[in-house]
């Protein structure tokens, strides 16, 4: 059994330009047809998308996703790994080394 939850698809997103050629090779990637409904029935699993662009108006929602994600973290139940931190004057340097992708993990700002 189990869940993949997906949020988002930057791999679609490969420089820092948009690269339409890019994106076309991530959506022609996708096993589209390779996905069934009944066979994840049978096999107790589910695979989950979330668009966080879609979810602007849901602001309550939200409060109640993050303030969840809070207590997990409160309780030891999920302990993100911190890649690098960057100070507030880097945040352009912290978004170029996401954009880079060099990080594994979060990317925090610190005052």
């Amino acid at each position: 059994t189990g869940r993949l939850v997906m949020f988002g698809i930057s791999s679609a997103a490969t420089g820092k330009k948009r690269s339409w050629l890019s994106y076309a090779k991530t959506v022609a990637s996708i096993p589209w047809f390779k996905v069934n409904p009944v066979s994840l029935i049978n096999q107790n699993k589910a695979l989950i998308g979330v668009n966080l662009g879609h979810m602007w108006g849901e602001r309550e929602k939200m409060r109640e996703w993050g303030m969840e994600i809070l207590k997990w973290h409160a309780e030891g139940k999920i302990i993100p790994h911190v890649d690098r931190e960057f100070s507030f004057d880097d945040a352009a340097k912290a978004h170029h080394y996401i954009q880079d992708r060099k990080n594994i993990g979060k990317v925090i700002l610190v005052p």
